[in-house]
């Protein structure tokens, strides 16, 4: 994988672990993502960042998103995103992705599934690229309820990608 070789890893292959989640080598964290079209990888050593997750999206139908946004976002979050401008099914992928990113992100901490309500939609500002979520339940002795992160993200006409990194 090229993003490990860009961090000094040589001829090392990422195997498939628990919940499908991949095993990095001893002293490196990272997340992956692809769509039909497009794949794209996050790594970085684990005593500088603890938290890695990394998703990309194709933009959902406006038909879909109003089939899945009660799913993916609590009421709170629904009333956040109805009362912006933005395009509902941009917003509710950004969303879907973000939480995609963030459960990439705890999962290798957490070591077990947890739903889209597990984090809510605080802030998202469309200027600046970032949008913050906070944990809603305790997930871990670490991954405390209240715990936020920011996380980032870019678009085109087609896809969104999201990233975490702390």
């Amino acid at each position: 994988m090229f993003a490990l070789k860009l961090s000094g890893q040589n001829n090392v292959q990422v195997m498939i672990g628990e919940g499908r989640s991949p095993v990095w080598p001893e002293g490196v964290r990272g997340s992956i993502t692809h769509t039909d079209d497009r794949a794209c990888a996050i790594v970085g050593v684990s005593d500088q960042y603890q938290y890695i997750g990394v998703d990309c999206e194709k933009i959902i139908s406006a038909e879909t998103a109003v089939e899945i946004v009660q799913v993916i976002l609590n009421s709170t979050e629904r009333r956040r995103i109805n009362k912006r401008t933005e395009e509902f099914a941009f917003l509710v992928t950004l969303v879907f992705s973000a939480k995609e990113a963030i459960f990439k992100a705890l999962y290798p901490h957490v070591k077990k599934y947890f739903d889209f309500y597990a984090v809510e939609l605080i802030q998202l500002c469309l200027k600046s690229d970032f949008i913050i979520f906070k944990l809603q339940k305790s997930l871990t002795p670490s991954l405390q309820k209240g715990m936020k992160f920011q996380l980032y993200f870019t678009f085109d006409q087609t896809h969104i990608t999201t990233w975490l990194i702390t």
